[in-house]
């Protein structure tokens, strides 16, 4: 891809750091707000804070942590899926990656938690995703589309597939 982030006078990106960085498994960090419920297990892997809140048998709300555990799917990115069996997906993406012309790998509403991706289409535009932004993935046939990650910052960003 060939664009370039747009920056403000003193060289920075228009994504700002939100929070105080933490070193994800893959060494690179992130400033997002997610940043501050992740913690480094034994392992040297993250965990991020999640709880789940259910019913008991004795009738009363409780709650339980989830520890998503992250899968290396190459040197820049890592993914975990939320529920077993729900194909809710959590992503990190380092902020070097770049992946050329490909497909989404099914129809997806994607929600970016923290950091930012460039995505460039056939016709040469550029849409910037960052914290807050949601994406609905169709295109699983034809050109496709490229991707960059922009700024300082990792991306996180949680997959959830859509029927049809």
């Amino acid at each position: 891809m060939n664009y370039t982030a747009p920056v403000d006078e003193k060289g920075h990106d228009d994504q700002p750091a939100l929070w105080p960085a933490a070193n994800l498994s893959l060494g690179f960090s992130t400033s997002c707000k997610i940043a501050s419920k992740l913690n480094f297990t034994e392992g040297g892997m993250l965990t991020m804070a999640i709880f789940r809140v259910y019913a008991g048998a004795d009738g009363q709300s409780h709650f339980e942590d989830v520890e998503p555990r992250f899968e290396r799917m190459d040197e820049t990115s890592e993914r975990a899926e939320l529920i077993p069996g729900s194909g809710i997906v959590i992503r990190r993406f380092a902020p070097t990656r770049s992946n050329p012309w490909h497909h989404a790998p099914g129809r997806y509403a994607v929600f970016t938690l923290c950091g930012a991706v460039d995505i460039e289409i056939g016709d040469g535009t550029v849409r910037r995703l960052g914290p807050g932004d949601i994406l609905i993935a169709e295109d699983l046939t034809g050109q496709g589309h490229g991707t960059r990650e922009v700024g300082p910052e990792a991306r996180v960003s949680i997959f959830i597939p859509l029927p049809g």
